[in-house]
């Protein structure tokens, strides 16, 4: 999981995730982007009926936005304002938020 990586590989997943943004759009055409992978499997999830219709590039963003969040405050917030490294049991809160982002609608 996303967490995991964040926990085991702390400053190298920081570092990727505060300049993903600004890194992007310097690489090379036919870059696979990590949030093409994401709406890949958005798209085969909503051809199953297990995730929203909806435009799947923008609940990709959502569902990454939900788990990433939590890391950026961790890292930035004010001292102990998140303690997302040393207490797993806050990955099944981010999970469940990821969840019902994108999950089917009633």
């Amino acid at each position: 999981m996303i967490l995991d990586t964040y926990r085991t590989e702390t400053d190298a997943f920081v570092f990727v995730v505060l300049n993903t943004n600004r890194r992007l759009p310097k690489l090379p055409l036919g870059t696979i982007y990590p949030l093409d992978v994401i709406e890949s499997i958005i798209t085969e999830a909503q051809t199953e009926g297990v995730v929203r219709h909806g435009q799947s590039n923008l609940l990709a963003a959502i569902l990454l936005g939900v788990v990433l969040q939590p890391v950026v405050l961790a890292t930035l917030g004010r001292p102990g304002a998140l303690d997302l490294p040393t207490d797993p049991s806050l990955d099944a809160i981010i999970t469940q938020a990821a969840l019902v982002a994108v999950g089917r609608s009633s």
